[in-house]
């Protein structure tokens, strides 16, 4: 849900397919305001379907090529990842405790 593009990989003929792990939703929870925005961006995306349940379980219905944009909550996720492409190379990938806090840091740079 942190990468919704309809431009993503949109030169390839492919099974796109929104992933939402309640286990992810449980470990870093949002607001119904928040589940509602990736829904509804989702349904930008032609042809997208939305499965709700583990990655595992979906994996046999998956073919043998898989791509998903790479974030540090996914890790687990099998196929390739491509990197989210970042509006602060320079500043550190980790958790901050604030927005406020990581946009310090951009501002070092911009």
């Amino acid at each position: 849900s942190f990468w919704l593009n309809k431009d993503w990989r949109n030169e390839i003929s492919a099974n796109r397919v929104l992933v939402l792990e309640p286990s992810w939703f449980e470990k870093f929870p949002v607001s119904q305001k928040v589940t509602d925005s990736i829904l509804e961006i989702a349904s930008e995306i032609s042809g997208l379907q939305i499965y709700v349940g583990k990655i595992d379980e979906l994996l046999p219905l998956l073919g043998e090529e898989i791509y998903y944009m790479s974030h540090p909550s996914v890790t687990n996720w099998p196929g390739s990842d491509d990197q989210i492409p970042l509006l602060f190379p320079e500043v550190p990938l980790k958790s901050y405790d604030s927005f406020s806090a990581f946009w310090k840091q951009c501002l070092k740079f911009y």
